[in-house]
């Protein structure tokens, strides 16, 4: 399975730098400047599960020149404009997005640029943040993505959406579930996250400023 990742920051970053860790066909899709870090610097992760580095690959809009057989949508809310923009080359028939993003409004803009069954519901338990070395730091062992239906998916025979299904389930080097709604009136509700992660930067930059507070 083909998975584009849109967004290398704290968010697709971790669970796509866990999946190329773990051998699977992984892309970014990121704009040049955070591209040529990447290129340069690679990719690093400190997390209870261990701390990594790796040489991601690594496209920009202007050389997408393939679909994908999956797409993790991990942006923050005021980047989804330019963000569909530029990976709606990426995005073919039977291409599934996984948006990982706070609320449920970009769900319906995704389904009115693309196709309602391209969208599926997705809902993640993460806490990352990015220090100021450019590190992707995962303080809690927490980690689990769950997707599913929603809205308008293929039916249920189609067999390109089961094998999608099936293939993504085998992908994860962290918790993954299937649910098979997961949507406005599922399961999934991904507001939480988003506090959470901003508590974890909060306590963050609080310790930060302790260690840089002179002692008297």
């Amino acid at each position: 399975m083909r998975l584009l990742v849109v967004g290398a920051g704290s968010t697709g970053g971790y669970f796509g730098g866990r999946l190329a860790l773990a051998g699977r066909d992984v892309t970014f899709l990121v704009r040049p400047g955070p591209a040529a870090k990447l290129r340069e610097g690679g990719l690093q992760i400190v997390s209870p599960h261990g701390d990594a580095t790796l040489a991601p690959q690594v496209v920009t809009a202007d050389t997408l020149d393939r679909t994908y057989d999956a797409v993790l949508l991990a942006v923050k809310g005021f980047h989804l404009d330019a963000a569909i923009r530029d990976m709606a080359s990426a995005v073919g028939p039977e291409t599934m997005i996984l948006p990982v993003l706070n609320g449920m409004k970009h769900m319906e803009l995704l389904a009115k640029r693309f196709a309602p069954h391209n969208v599926v519901g997705c809902a993640l338990k993460v806490a990352t943040v990015i220090d100021e070395d450019g590190r992707i730091v995962h303080p809690s062992p927490l980690q689990d993505l769950a997707y599913g239906g929603w809205m308008e998916q293929p039916p249920p025979g189609s067999r390109h959406w089961m094998s999608s299904c099936a293939a993504l389930a085998s992908m994860p080097a962290f918790p993954l579930s299937y649910a098979e709604k997961c949507g406005r009136d599922g399961f999934c509700c991904p507001r939480w996250a988003a506090s959470l992660a901003s508590c974890v930067e909060r306590s963050v930059r609080s310790r930060r400023r302790r260690v840089a507070r002179p002692s008297h």
